[in-house]
């Protein structure tokens, strides 16, 4: 039976009642983005969401105990075949309500693990956003952000259904004239898609702000529209969801790898991001005074970034495909760099008025969880302003061939290591999650190094 302190203790907020009556709303999506952002959860009914409100409810604990296909790793403290994968607590984010694009009067809340004591587990990517979120209300600050997402959509071969990876590899793509980034040509010839996806969003209030080709085979962006940094989070995982759900329906595959084909540049997912004060009319980085426009705690916030991002880089790279992302002049920063308005450096930092003054980390790809590049940016940016960490020069030309910055780390054990053995990592999130993590990463790199892939075949088959 779940324990019933934390919901005993919760009033059940009217507006997310009158929600629920003027949607008509008969049936709840619980999800719970697990620790590779990939969203689980339930269909359950409306009469038991509200009754969970007073008497709590509770999941298995195994989605922290398992990898993105299933299958259980390490010895998790908190889910572990010894303790039978019991089930824990859930918190439900009454403020993350909905609606689902797919069902009819159905919508979607946002929930998670917390511990007996009510606190929240920080196993949790989204609770480490929401506990870096609030110690920057701490510090008088509001984080607002976008993401800026790069994928790619192909055919199926074949039937509708995928049996395997090999079903959707070496296909031709929807986007058919190669190298194309921001063609209105190759846009309006996939218009019926694109309107779906766009009326889907709608649909669940995800606004945003430009669609367009990008260069690559089958390869879009889609840029989401600035909110405070937990909705503008949610709305990124949705995102995810309603365009790889609506490509599905249309017999297609949404693919957010950071590398599927090494011929073309990689998918990004890149986060713009400012702070606010707690009016959130000031935009606390800008500074007209400045010869950059920039002020003092931006300085800092970028320069704690950039201090420590070498180290702890795999929150943002979690995949062995992660790194084949990571390279010289691939659109892809390769070391921990920043410039004004210069993409090719790891921080970009926009400057031009008082509104519009944020930076752009351009490190993240569009495999990583979201609410981990939020939290690592904030709480790197935020120990930069509380130590004051001065901001090195920036980069002007090609940031590349700029060789007096750390480079990242270019393969996943080595940034596996990092992590592991980072004191930074541990202040910032806790010894509990990074080990966590860690196992987790372990257990990765040790399935890919037991597989023998395509390539060995090809290159040692016949010859050696």
């Amino acid at each position: 039976m779940p324990n019933k302190s934390y919901a005993n203790n919760l009033k059940i907020d009217p507006h997310f009642l009158e929600k629920v009556k003027s949607n008509n709303i008969k049936m709840f999506q619980l999800w719970l983005p697990d620790l590779d952002g990939i969203i689980r959860g339930k269909i359950i009914s409306k009469d038991k969401i509200i009754n969970s409100l007073s008497n709590g409810i509770s999941f298995s604990n195994v989605l922290y105990g398992w990898d993105m296909h299933d299958f259980v790793f390490g010895d998790s403290i908190f889910s572990n075949w010894n303790e039978g994968f019991k089930d824990a607590r859930l918190k439900i984010f009454l403020d993350s309500f909905r609606l689902s694009h797919i069902y009819n009067n159905t919508a979607i809340i946002f929930s998670d693990y917390i511990n007996i004591d009510d606190s929240l587990l920080m196993l949790s990517p989204r609770n480490q956003l929401i506990k870096a979120v609030k110690d920057a209300k701490l510090l008088g600050i509001i984080p607002i952000g976008s993401v800026e997402y790069e994928f790619g959509i192909y055919k199926k071969e074949g039937s509708n259904e995928i049996s395997g990876v090999q079903n959707i590899t070496n296909q031709r793509s929807m986007n058919f004239i190669q190298n194309s980034g921001y063609s209105i040509i190759e846009l309006d010839k996939n218009s019926k898609l694109i309107d779906e996806i766009l009326l889907a969003l709608e649909r669940s209030k995800i606004e945003i702000e430009s669609f367009h080709t990008e260069s690559g085979e089958g390869a879009f962006e889609c840029s989401l529209k600035y909110k405070d940094f937990m909705s503008a989070a949610d709305d990124a995982i949705h995102f995810k969801h309603i365009v790889k759900n609506v490509c599905e329906q249309n017999g297609l595959v949404a693919c957010f790898m950071a590398k599927p084909d090494y011929n073309f540049p990689g998918a990004g997912a890149h986060i713009h991001q400012s702070l606010r004060d707690l009016t959130g009319k000031k935009n606390k980085f800008f500074n007209k005074n400045d010869e950059l426009n920039m002020s003092e705690d931006f300085k800092n916030y970028i320069a704690g970034i950039l201090e420590h991002l070498d180290k702890l880089s795999i929150l943002i790279h979690p995949n062995i495909n992660s790194f084949k992302r990571v390279q010289d002049n691939s659109w892809a920063p390769a070391n921990v760099t920043w410039g004004i308005d210069n993409r090719t450096t790891a921080i970009r930092v926009i400057n031009n008025s008082h509104d519009s003054t944020r930076m752009e980390f351009r490190v993240p790809g569009a495999d990583h969880n979201v609410y981990l590049g939020f939290a690592l940016s904030l709480n790197l940016g935020l120990r930069g302003i509380k130590d004051k960490i001065i901001l090195k020069e920036k980069v002007d030309g090609n940031g590349y061939e700029y060789n007096l910055a750390n480079n990242l780390p270019n393969n996943f054990s080595d940034a596996i290591t990092s992590l592991d053995k980072s004191k930074i990592g541990r202040e910032l999130f806790g010894a509990e999650f990074i080990d966590h993590f860690v196992l987790s990463r372990y257990h990765e790199l040790k399935l890919f190094n037991e597989y023998v892939t395509d390539w060995e075949k090809q290159r040692y088959f016949k010859i050696v």
